[in-house]
């Protein structure tokens, strides 16, 4: 569990992973530099289960490199990941493992979330089925380039994955879709529709589960001074980060070589490969959607960029 400012949430959290029908485990929480009572409820919380191992660091590092470390400390065969402010239903543990006791290959189970308010009161929806995922399944990488359907906080994991996923990039924008690259790369993925995490809707998470609505993007960039082009750009090196990285670590990602090559081109010749490009991401991820395809090749490919030789 990485921890961050999450004081308002924590102590029901812990209570939930100790309400777990699945009762030998070890809690790893690691509190970056928080500046809320979150280290003294953690601090309390061991006092009085010793299955929990906290730690900390004084200053704020985020969570993929607090994930990172975490999950470099893991000893035993399997794990799970846990955000500060969601709540687990108590067979979600025993769900998790019993998915990958049915089946031996698979490096990663994750599930469907059921969302809930601030006061964890339900809101009659599915993660899932407010965005239209379609969650990918068994041994193919490819579809994740092009979006992520695992949330960290549902995963339940055999722990030899962490030899392909360690260590995490730094420059990869989440830890969970590393994660998920990894898995696919390996053994597999295993979705379960039935969602055994309660994802608390709150203002202060980090993601939520807010539909992304270009009036609202807009003023919420225009608030922070930032324009729409500054946003993509950002978009862009993150997700080129990603690719790049999953592309160099995991052999069966080489032949997706072509994104990171066609976005160094001139913006003509983008244009002209944009169409082959939008095919080749369908085709291999027809769980997204046209309308992903197409949009992903627009930001990544055809969005004119700024390099170091000027406007392309």
């Amino acid at each position: 569990m990485a921890v961050h400012e999450g004081a308002r949430y924590l102590e029901a959290q812990l209570a939930s992973i100790r309400a777990q029908s699945v009762r030998d485990f070890v809690l790893l929480a690691r509190d970056d530099g928080s500046r809320d009572p979150s280290w003294a409820i953690l601090v309390a919380a061991a006092a009085a289960d010793p299955r929990l191992r906290p730690s900390r660091v004084a200053r704020p590092q985020g969570v993929v490199a607090t994930f990172a470390a975490l999950l470099a400390e893991v000893r035993t065969p399997f794990f799970a990941l846990s955000d500060q402010d969601d709540l687990w239903h108590p067979e979600h543990l025993a769900r998790g493992l019993a998915a990958l006791d049915a089946d031996p290959e698979a490096d990663l189970t994750y599930s469907d979330l059921e969302l809930v308010d601030e006061e964890g009161r339900p809101l009659g929806e599915r993660l899932w089925a407010r965005f239209g995922l379609r969650p990918v399944r068994g041994r193919r990488p490819a579809p994740l380039l092009l979006r992520n359907t695992v949330t960290g906080a549902t995963v339940v994991a055999r722990s030899r994955l962490l030899a392909r996923a360690l260590p995490i990039p730094a420059e990869v924008p989440m830890h969970d879709w590393w994660l998920a690259l990894a898995a696919a790369a390996g053994g597999g993925l295993l979705p379960r529709p039935t969602p055994s995490v309660f994802y608390r809707q709150h203002p202060h998470q980090l993601l939520g589960a807010r539909r992304v609505r270009w009036w609202r993007l807009n003023r919420d960039l225009h608030a922070r001074g930032e324009t729409f082009t500054a946003y993509i750009r950002r978009y862009r090196k993150e997700r080129m980060a990603l690719h790049e990285a999953a592309v160099r670590r995991f052999p069966t990602l080489r032949p997706w070589r072509l994104l990171p090559l066609l976005e160094r081109q001139i913006w003509p010749v983008r244009v002209l490969a944009a169409p082959l490009y939008a095919l080749l991401l369908y085709r291999a991820a027809p769980e997204a959607g046209v309308w992903k395809a197409l949009s992903e090749t627009l930001a990544l490919v055809v969005w004119p960029s700024v390099g170091r030789g000027g406007a392309s």
